[in-house]
């Protein structure tokens, strides 16, 4: 959970949902999301899961850094279907602590549930997280062909 303060400013949604991308995109980078063979099944395209089930699990994070495009990840509306080229984290709202009154805080008060110093934003049916594949079979080659 995020904890933000009233200095920052009128907090919107769309700051709310680029800090949430950069989170779980460096959780993928990091390895605090496991790529393990479960995660893959459940939550990655056919090409993606190919490719990376083809290489040790420790070295999937490693390789999948840099074959994201941020601008390029969305929050569904609807619920998700997976295309290939796709990996699709299940995240339905994205939750802040904040100081102070909400209506100080926050830009529009309305796009959150307040509970306390607690506050929660409806995002919908998951992240979709879009993988240039091209690039990944490309670093994964050159890394063990060197």
């Amino acid at each position: 959970m995020k904890r933000y303060s009233k200095d920052i400013g009128t907090f919107t949604r769309e700051m709310a949902e680029e800090q949430e991308i950069q989170g779980l995109l460096d959780a993928l980078y990091d390895g605090s999301i496991e790529l393990n063979e479960d995660f893959l099944a459940q939550c990655a395209g056919e090409t993606v899961k190919e490719i990376l089930m083809a290489i040790p699990e420790e070295d999937r994070a490693f390789h999948l850094d840099g074959c994201i495009d941020e601008n390029e990840c969305f929050f569904n509306g609807s619920p998700a279907t997976n295309c290939d080229n796709d990996i699709w984290l299940n995240i339905s709202e994205i939750e802040i602590q904040f100081e102070g009154n909400p209506h100080d805080f926050f830009q529009n008060v309305d796009d959150w549930t307040i509970k306390g110093d607690l506050a929660y934003l409806y995002i919908g049916y998951g992240l979709t997280v879009n993988v240039d594949v091209d690039s990944l079979r490309k670093n994964i080659k050159e890394w063990y062909t060197a």
